[in-house]
């Protein structure tokens, strides 16, 4: 997961071995209208996929793995997001996922 506010935290190098690693400690606000270039971490697993299966990746503005149940959701960090929130793909903006494969 990453913030887009905090893409400036990315540690200096991390990027260069394909996992972008960052310390939370600066954010900077993007203003409405601005593009932003993301360098997002995904962490590694080991999943082992059956003919037919495959794999989904879903960009959303809150965290999907929070509780169902609203007694249950925690009440801090507060949620800052507001707005509508465009992810732009291809062309100039082209996008990609890496993902290691062993055959």
């Amino acid at each position: 997961m990453l913030r887009a506010s905090h893409r400036v935290s990315m540690l200096p190098g991390s990027r260069d071995d394909e996992l972008p690693a960052y310390d939370h400690r600066s954010r900077k606000t993007i203003t409405p209208g601005e593009i932003v270039q993301l360098f997002t971490p995904i962490w590694p697993i080991g999943v082992v996929y059956e003919p037919g299966e495959g794999l989904l990746l879903k960009v959303s503005g809150y965290d999907m793995s929070l509780p169902e149940v609203e007694a249950l959701k925690p009440t801090e960090p507060r949620d800052e997001n507001r707005g509508l929130h465009i992810v732009h793909t291809g062309g100039e903006y082209g996008s990609y996922l890496i993902i290691p494969r062993i055959a």
